[in-house]
């Protein structure tokens, strides 16, 4: 089994967060916030057995939603602009300082 890590990064502010693989619940997460400073909300991982992954994050408390299909290495960094929510597949998770 890959761990693919999903990093919830600007534009979260108290939200609450569903996280969805292979269409099942992986995480709930409530008062997700960004550290303005650091680039970041809240980083969790997952396990997927698979080539690739559908991940699917409601941010339950805007009514937003995004979905992709990723390889199942890396990490998904999800990020709210307005009123979007942008997933992006990346090979290698981010440094954060």
């Amino acid at each position: 089994m890959q761990s693919l890590s999903i990093h919830l990064e600007d534009g979260f502010d108290n939200d609450e967060v569903m996280v969805w693989i292979d269409g099942a619940a992986a995480h709930h997460l409530l008062q997700v916030t960004s550290k303005l400073l650091l680039g970041y909300a809240r980083i969790v991982d997952c396990g997927v057995s698979g080539p690739t992954a559908r991940i699917r994050i409601e941010v339950v408390s805007r009514g937003l939603q995004a979905e992709t299909i990723v390889p199942a290495a890396g990490a998904v960094l999800a990020s709210i602009r307005g009123d979007e929510l942008e997933l992006r597949h990346q090979g290698e998770a981010p440094g954060y300082l």
